[in-house]
């Protein structure tokens, strides 16, 4: 079981096999919202709050905490062994997720408009994904207890000199 909560508290998401679905609770009403997505899977929260990301085997989905409807999707480039990880840099600007089992994908989450596309060096599967609080680096963490460090800011500014920034 994964589970996520809300930056404001007030939703506690959690992934059930037995239900193959999201379960988010309201946590000051208690009120449950199933959302239909395949387990197993990753969940993380936009942190402005507004949103609930799910990453299965199959695809990432957006679900707007408002009215649990879904909003952006991105498939997966085929389906996965694994479920797909996910993380939100700390003020939302960034969003990384794994396309397939030895990439990141770097996007806009407010636009869904794919900015960078990270090649491992040392393919391997991709288990977790997390920024510094600064969002200068992104730590991706591999099969093997290997971690791979990507430096964003050094990408961006080579990107921007050679006119491919973002």
């Amino acid at each position: 079981m994964t589970v996520a909560v809300s930056p404001n508290g007030r939703w506690l998401a959690a992934g059930v096999n037995s239900q193959n679905a999201a379960v988010v609770w309201d946590v000051t009403s208690g009120r449950l919202t199933r959302l239909p997505v395949n387990y197993p899977l990753h969940l993380a929260f936009s942190p402005d709050g507004g949103w609930l990301v799910t990453g299965s085997q199959g695809d990432y989905r957006f679900w707007g905490v408002d009215s649990w409807q879904e909003g952006l999707k991105f498939s997966r480039r085929r389906l996965e062994s694994l479920p797909g990880p996910l993380a939100f840099s700390r003020d939302g600007r960034l969003l990384a997720l794994v396309p397939s089992l030895q990439q990141v994908q770097l996007l806009n989450p407010a636009t869904g408009r794919v900015l960078a596309t990270l090649d491992s060096p040392d393919p391997r599967v991709i288990r977790a994904l997390s920024f510094s609080p600064d969002g200068a680096f992104l730590a991706v963490a591999t099969e093997h207890q290997a971690i791979q460090l990507w430096d964003l800011r050094y990408l961006q500014e080579e990107l921007t000199r050679r006119g491919l920034g973002w």
